[in-house]
């Protein structure tokens, strides 16, 4: 005798790179789709979807070049968190870290440090430096004492705050100005350098040079296969002759080095000066970013400018509807979870099974 059928919950052994990619597709579509969804309910036209949420942002002749302004930074944040991931390292701090890189290349900007032909690689170098070492002391603390990095890095994100905010209303801030910012910095010699099409600048070769030295270090260099056996099983990788707790600090420090190149981009690039807001509301947009990308090199490139593109479409919505930059955040929270119920189908399968009935008790 059978009882009702049931629904029972497997894992998968293996998932095909096919359904991977089919499921990610219609986890990002169904995103799509509820965020036009959520954008008609709250007030805008239906027709107005497509004009303003791509033509806009990625039309040559409108806003393409505010679009590949913003993706700058964000290939670089995103990259930040996909190294860490590599080997399982949680970096929620590429604020903290992008705050501290932005303060090292202010530094050595008001304080004129280094030759005027190398003040722009000095700034990189010591925006480099700084945002690994910030990101350096979780990874060190991880591999020691088994410390929570996602603890650890979230909270040095407010300590860097702070920082910046001594530093603005203390000893940097500048006396020609009523708000809390430093002094702009040189025209020629401190700022990246335009490309050429409308404000992009220089920083956005040196996020696509970021991108290519990833793809070798993770499909080219020995590092990579390092990093895939200290993901898959760190046990196993340490019996092997792995140097788990060395590609740990590694990640670590490159993760929080390209964090901190992202804040050089903006203070060189966009804001010529440090701000309050130069490394503010970045970690969500980094971390969906790469949750999109898969942690690869390409999709990072794209979801980074796919994220930009959203923030450009704000401006649009902003001065036409007159809607929240807090819209933009709501479209960012569907797509994420939209992305990350995709990866249920992985990993997992639903079997209809029937359960037999006991027939009779035992005594």
């Amino acid at each position: 005798m059978t009882g009702l059928p049931r629904l029972v919950l497997s894992p998968r052994i293996a998932a095909s790179p096919g359904l991977v990619t089919a499921s990610l597709c219609c986890g990002l579509l169904a995103g799509v789709l509820l965020s036009g969804a959520f954008l008609v309910a709250i007030g805008l036209p239906a027709a107005a979807l497509i004009p303003d949420l791509i033509v806009f942002p990625f039309g040559p002749q409108q806003g393409l070049d505010r679009t590949l302004l913003r993706a700058t930074p964000l290939i670089l944040l995103g990259l930040a968190v996909v190294v860490g991931l590599r080997v399982r390292f949680w970096n929620i701090g590429v604020e903290g870290q992008c705050w501290m890189g932005a303060i090292a290349a202010t530094g050595v900007a008001i304080f004129d440090i280094g030759p005027e032909a190398l003040r722009l690689p000095l700034m990189a170098l010591a925006a480099a430096a700084a945002g690994g070492l910030w990101c350096l002391f979780p990874a060190a603390m991880k591999v020691r004492t088994g410390a929570s990095e996602l603890i650890l890095t979230l909270l040095l994100n407010y300590v860097a705050f702070q920082v910046v905010q001594h530093l603005l209303f203390g000893p940097w801030r500048d006396p020609a100005s009523a708000f809390p910012v430093t002094a702009q910095f040189d025209a020629v010699i401190e700022r990246l350098p335009l490309i050429g099409f409308g404000r992009v600048h220089a920083g956005l070769i040196l996020a696509l040079f970021c991108l290519v030295f990833f793809y070798w270090l993770t499909r080219i260099s020995r590092a990579g296969a390092f990093m895939q056996a200290t993901s898959a099983n760190p046990l196993a990788g340490r019996l092997l002759g792995v140097p788990v707790s060395g590609m740990i600090l590694l990640c670590g420090a490159l993760a929080g080095a390209l964090a901190g190149l992202a804040g050089f981009t903006i203070v060189a690039g966009q804001e010529f000066r440090l701000t309050q807001f130069v490394g503010q509301n970045y970690l969500f947009a980094a971390v969906l970013i790469a949750f999109l990308a898969r942690l690869s090199a390409g999709g990072t490139l794209v979801a980074a400018i796919c994220m930009a593109g959203l923030s450009t479409a704000a401006d649009g919505l902003k001065a036409f509807y007159q809607m929240p930059l807090a819209v933009v955040t709501c479209v960012q929270a569907i797509l994420f979870l939209s992305i990350a119920l995709s990866t249920f189908v992985p990993q997992y399968r639903l079997l209809l099974v029937r359960s037999k009935a006991l027939e009779g008790s035992s005594c």
